[in-house]
């Protein structure tokens, strides 16, 4: 989580790279580029989707919170400062937006601090005018006396803010929506008591129900709720054993567990996840085309910091049966793919020593079912690393400072079938750093016919920079060629305010220091 905070909170210092239409020539991918807009402190909050052939996003700019909706060309139609965010005189604070039955929902949060109150609100806006139409739902909990109150959903975790997370899952069908909160008393051996509601299409409240999870509040930590097209709710959440560590002595200190709440939360089901003797390490949880509940990741040996392979577990949604389970270690000619020959030597010594062959530092950023049934692993390696300089005065004095560099390497794809098999597995080897702005590392991505475009600055702090673009085909081939060429003083590529508009477009965002611009790509 700590690295998708990263992403809100950095600044836009730099300028190096404009989006050039004469540069579009690979897998015929057409970029439309919008006006350049004045404005510093600019970023996207939210990449809400299409609606009317429109482009709707959230944008934040000094602080004020604006709606937009853009053209196919990426000009700005509609812009609609949001004015007097507030709740029973509470500052309202932007959490979410998605688009339901051609509907547009925002989402906030807000704190009274005077009674200790924590609310979570669902707002409608029109998608014409852009402007408030009606509450549609206000949730509250009281927080005196407990440690937080926290709001959940997709790719949830704890990040503390004022004492609100908040998330959404919508069910394939889009006739489900998910919502989720959880109270933690002070007491450390107390239960976890959280309430789940569920709305349907209308927004209007199918379901809510208190449950108390059988873990301590203390030890126990939500990683993704989602719901299935019965309305039906499912739960990713770690076990820990001891302390909240991912490792004690060389051995992991949690295990996955996968809580479902049927029939309106009348039934509940718990399974551990487990592969043979090995850790899982990382997963996630989906809904397949067919019906069944999925949990697919990464496992280990040696630490959490490492992933030997991948892993798929396949349930009935109702009994929790276990339906096949299986896992494939990733091979050499994989783990050693784009690696230095440097590298390489370095990595066939540790095998002649009898040592396993990893991969470092990956993440899991993504699990994405696919329409044939099967489903997608994307994952990042992600580190971070300190350098500390001591320099001395004029009058003999030292002076120590310790710089933090945040480190995106590598992207990894794993393809499963919808028997849980490993169809193929590649490697997009790119090097990313930063001490500072980090928006314009990682990538942004999309998926179109079969194949997969991901996009990525090849250098994004230095002058001979150009964005990437890497298609991965329906066999896990990659052609990686130059998408655009970088110039002095131009426009910076942002993946991490770009993102999928629809299945074969996405929303590009550039800056520099004081304009900004969109672009939208899409398949011709």
């Amino acid at each position: 989580m700590t690295r998708k905070i990263l992403f809100l909170i950095c600044s836009i210092t730099l300028s190096l790279q404009a989006f050039s239409q004469s540069d579009i020539k690979l897998f015929n991918l057409d970029l439309k580029q919008g006006p350049e807009y004045e404005g510093k402190a600019s970023f996207v909050e939210d990449v809400v989707g299409v609606m009317d052939d429109r482009v709707i996003i959230v944008r934040t700019q000094k602080k004020k919170l604006y709606l937009e909706a853009l053209d196919q060309n990426g000009t700005v139609l509609k812009s609609v400062l949001l004015e007097g965010l507030k709740y029973k005189e509470i500052k309202k604070k932007f959490v979410g937006a998605f688009i339901l039955k051609d509907k547009l929902f925002l989402r906030f949060g807000a704190f009274d601090k005077k009674n200790k109150t924590a609310y979570g609100l669902i707002d409608e806006y029109d998608s014409a005018s852009l402007q408030f139409s009606r509450n549609v739902s206000t949730e509250s909990n009281n927080v005196e006396g407990v440690k937080g109150v926290y709001w959940y959903g997709i790719g949830a975790s704890r990040a503390f803010s004022e004492l609100s997370e908040a998330g959404f899952f919508v069910s394939a069908d889009k006739n489900y929506v998910v919502d989720y909160s959880s109270r933690f008393d002070k007491d450390k051996s107390a239960k976890e008591n959280i309430t789940m509601r569920v709305y349907d299409a209308n927004m209007d409240l199918a379901w809510e129900k208190e449950f108390e999870i059988p873990y301590n509040s203390d030890l126990f930590r939500i990683d993704r709720v989602i719901v299935d097209e019965n309305g039906n709710t499912h739960l990713l959440g770690k076990e820990f054993f001891e302390k909240v560590k991912s490792f004690k002595k060389g051995k992991s200190n949690f295990k996955y567990h996968v809580l479902s709440f049927l029939n309106k939360g009348t039934e509940i089901k718990d399974n551990s996840l487990e592969i043979d003797n090995f850790v899982i390490t990382d997963a996630a949880i989906g809904i397949t085309s067919d019906g069944f509940l999925v949990a697919s990741g990464f496992y280990g040996t040696k630490s959490m910091n490492s992933i030997d392979g991948s892993f798929s577990i396949k349930m009935d949604i109702k009994s929790h049966k276990v339906l096949f389970s299986n896992r494939k270690e990733f091979g050499k000619e994989f783990i050693q793919m784009g690696m230095s020959d440097r590298e390489i030597k370095r990595s066939n010594k540790k095998e002649d020593k009898g040592e396993d062959l990893e991969l470092p530092n990956f993440d899991l950023d993504r699990f994405v079912l696919m329409p044939d049934g099967g489903w997608l692993l994307m994952a990042e390696q992600f580190y971070i690393t300190t350098q500390t300089i001591t320099t001395s005065g004029p009058n003999g004095s030292m002076s120590t400072r310790t710089i933090t560099y945040y480190h995106y390497d590598d992207i990894i794809l794993v393809k499963m079938n919808a028997n849980g098999e490993i169809e193929w597995n590649t490697k997009i080897p790119k090097n990313q750093s930063s001490s500072g702005a980090i928006s314009p590392l990682s990538y942004s991505w999309f998926y179109c016919k079969g194949k997969i475009y991901i996009l990525y600055n090849s250098a994004p702090f230095r002058k001979e920079n150009e964005v990437m673009a890497a298609m991965v085909d329906s066999k896990g081939e990659v052609v990686k060629e130059k998408l655009i060429n970088s110039e002095k003083d131009e426009l910076t590529f942002h993946p991490a305010y770009s993102a999928r508009i629809t299945d074969c477009s996405m929303l590009m965002y550039s800056s520099k220091r004081k304009t900004y611009q969109f672009g939208l790509l899409d398949v011709k």
